[in-house]
């Protein structure tokens, strides 16, 4: 249990002290401080007080993340730094394919050099710039749905992402799992405690059973290599179902968010392995580069712009009620 130091000295403390020490009384005993003015409590004197209120068979008093933890439990601009990286590497690497097609070691298509320096230099700027967290999520949300979008029409960076011969439909079933799944566990991995990122990955494993059931086709019935890289989406989209697990499981989403979004991606990209030529194979691998970066651009622009809108409620989220410590002893404690 906390010691209690008393706010003032009573007036009889002096008398009983010699002269040197109760000249220093003043620093050891300061006036009592406003409560306005007074700091957070600290971790230990969250959990020292939620025993205390299990001992005497008190309620506990709501400790708000605004008050704890702020930083661990309910961040405003979550990773605000390495998403910036991550907007200049892949703008950048969208320059580079525009450039490519201007030197003839990528296969152009109709607007295919000047939608990638546009939509490259969009997202490079965004990068640069300091602050505009939730807009910098909105531009890369919509970059990268604007080149998934043009791909499926046969357009822009991502024109070869339809192979010849196969469904457009099917093929653009797995990017709302490659953009929904990553950014539903950012988010329970940043906001453990709260109940909307919970949400949010209910509703992202919901978008990416279609992807599901389709990699399970081709486990069936495939060539071996798209069998073997679709088995592992599935696997990838299976294991997600860790970000239910509680607090304690949370820690492993991001690891899990890179892995679905590679996944994905290397699916694509194992297709150069069936390529009939060389400029057949330099499509598939061109799709699967840009492949991976408009989901990971979509990605994590949903994940930016979730995270600004779930921060203020995750600070209203009450620590104790949320995580429940297994600290309250089942016979009063020896102090």
């Amino acid at each position: 249990m906390p010691v209690s130091v008393p706010e003032s000295v009573p007036e009889s403390v002096p008398e009983l002290m010699p002269p040197s020490m109760s000249a220093s009384l003043p620093a050891l005993f300061p006036p009592s401080i406003p409560a306005s003015v007074s700091a957070s409590p600290s971790l230990r004197e969250v959990l020292d007080r939620d025993v205390d209120s299990r001992r005497y068979g008190s309620t506990p008093i709501p400790v708000l993340a605004s008050d704890i933890l702020r930083a661990v439990v309910a961040p405003v601009a979550p990773w605000s730094g390495a998403l910036r990286v991550w907007d200049v590497v892949f703008g950048v690497m969208l320059l580079m394919i525009g450039g490519g097609v201007h030197l003839g070691l990528v296969r152009s298509s109709l607007g295919g050099w000047w939608l990638s320096y546009v939509l490259g230099g969009l997202v490079l700027v965004c990068g640069l710039v300091p602050g505009l967290y939730a807009v910098r999520g909105v531009v890369s949300l919509v970059v990268g749905f604007a080149v998934a979008g043009l791909g499926l029409c046969g357009l822009g960076p991502l024109w070869g992402w339809v192979p010849v011969g196969e469904s457009s439909v099917s093929i653009a079933l797995c990017f709302p799992a490659m953009v929904a799944l990553p950014a539903s566990l950012l988010l329970r991995n940043k906001y453990p405690e709260y109940m909307g990122a919970k949400v949010a990955l209910l509703v992202a494993i919901a978008v990416a059973l279609p992807s599901v059931v389709l990699g399970v086709l081709w486990v069936v019935d495939g060539p071996f290599y798209l069998g073997v890289a679709a088995g592992v989406c599935v696997a990838v989209v299976g294991l997600s179902l860790v970000g239910f697990m509680g607090v304690g499981a949370t820690g492993v989403s991001k690891f899990l968010a890179f892995s679905v979004g590679v996944s994905f991606g290397l699916e694509r990209l194992v297709r150069v392995l069936g390529a009939e030529d060389l400029w057949a194979g330099v499509v598939e691998v061109q799709a699967g580069v840009v492949l991976l970066i408009a989901g990971g651009l979509a990605s994590k622009g949903l994940f930016a712009v979730l995270a600004s809108s779930f921060a203020s409620g995750a600070r209203r989220v009450d620590v104790l009620a949320a995580r429940r410590y297994s600290i309250a002893p089942s016979r009063p404690l020896d102090l």
